[in-house]
């Protein structure tokens, strides 16, 4: 199946004085743009100029040419920063990435090391504590033996 090309439009502008009817792919106002724009560096360049109009129109196609390939040099530069501001976001992404593991470890890590510190601290304190130890041995007392005689 072949692809249907857009509605070639037919526009009448004027450029430089001189009436021209343009077909064009692109919108009737776009046309109208870019006639307006071209007959305005012709004017633009003819102010003081006695220059014949081949020679003005030269000149408006160089200076038309001249500022869009300025502003491809400068999309181009765009491009190239906005390619690498994307690369550092990646890689700051990637870092951030790291550093949160990295983090939720270091955590884990004083977690455990929380528990096993409040673990030793029991232990010293039952150490340190006889009471906490279970019953003490009694010390040895003297006990005196009755005798059956002796009570009366």
């Amino acid at each position: 199946m072949s692809e249907r090309s857009p509605a070639r439009r037919s526009v009448t502008v004027e450029i430089a004085g001189e009436r021209h009817v343009l077909r064009s792919d692109a919108s009737p106002e776009h046309t109208e743009s870019v006639a307006a724009h071209v007959d305005s560096t012709i004017r633009a360049l003819s102010l003081g100029n006695v220059l014949e109009p081949h020679r003005v129109a030269i000149l408006a196609a160089l200076t038309v040419t001249n500022d869009f390939f300025r502003e491809r040099d400068q999309r181009r530069t765009l491009e190239a920063d906005l390619s690498r501001v994307r690369d550092e976001l990646a890689r700051a992404r990637e870092e951030h990435q790291e550093a949160m593991l990295e983090l939720q470890a270091l955590r884990e890590e004083i977690v455990r090391r929380s528990s096993r510190l409040a673990y030793l601290l029991e232990r010293a304190a039952e150490a340190a504590d006889p009471e906490d130890e279970g019953p003490t041995p009694a010390p040895a007392r003297a006990v005196k033996a009755s005798t059956p005689s002796s009570k009366r």
